[in-house]
């Protein structure tokens, strides 16, 4: 049982872990080109150096923040509803990471429009006023 439990934990907490150890090292090791291999790649942040350089900064910081939300708040949940039934913690622990899931694809949404906030869509900088 105690296996069991060690793996429900780790299930739970891995995709927000990997959001945080991903955003930690590309915020120390930013891409400094763009490229096809590494880094924040959207067809808005390859347009130039400037849009490339910008989302490289963000989506670290994004990629910390939301790792470091729904980390605490998986795992109480997962200690708040658990239960000794293991189909049903399988199936908590599957909608946590489901959720998960879906929002870390919601965070490339969010860095690609938080761009389209701060470039026009030739990729030159909006003049703020």
């Amino acid at each position: 049982m105690f296996l069991y439990k060690l793996i429900m934990l780790i299930s739970t907490a891995f995709i927000p872990l990997l959001l945080i150890v991903i955003g930690k090292i590309f915020a120390k090791y930013p891409s400094k080109e763009p490229n096809i291999a590494i880094g924040f790649r959207t067809k808005f942040s390859m347009k130039n150096k400037d849009t490339w350089d910008c989302a490289q900064k963000l989506f670290p910081e994004v990629w910390i923040k939301l790792g470091r939300a729904i980390l605490p708040l998986s795992l109480i949940i997962l200690f708040l509803l658990y239960s000794e039934d293991r189909d049903y913690t399988g199936n908590l622990v599957l909608i946590l990471m489901l959720v998960q899931e879906a929002l870390l694809l919601g965070s490339i949404f969010y860095i690609d429009l938080k761009l389209k906030n701060i470039f026009n869509s030739d990729g030159s900088r909006k003049q703020i006023n």
